[in-house]
């Protein structure tokens, strides 16, 4: 029976394979587990089973599917987006300049 139980650390490696995915892709996400040599990702593999990777993913929402906006392209990410823009707002401090 699937596990909805997530520890810090896995939710940490669990975060650090999506990261990874976004600037190293690959067909699919699974793909990262691939035994084939052009496709595996050898840091992926020792971080995470693949299967409680998909265990995982298949657990995590955002938002409550009862009660989404259609006509809203981000409805899904919506409430995690709404509540990291009050965090960053409150933790960071603006300065009257900033270099890039």
């Amino acid at each position: 029976m699937p596990d909805p139980e997530v520890a810090k650390e896995e939710m940490k490696c669990f975060l650090g394979v999506l990261v990874l995915s976004g600037y190293n892709r690959l067909p699919g996400k699974k793909c990262y587990w691939d035994s084939g040599i052009d496709m595996r990702n050898e840091m992926v593999c020792n971080a995470m089973r693949r299967n409680r990777f998909v265990e995982i993913m298949s657990f995590l929402h955002c938002a409550d599917n009862t009660s989404l906006t259609l006509s809203d392209k981000l409805t899904k990410l919506r409430p995690l987006m709404t509540l990291l823009k009050a965090k960053f707002k409150h933790h960071f401090q603006a300065c009257e300049s900033i270099e890039l």
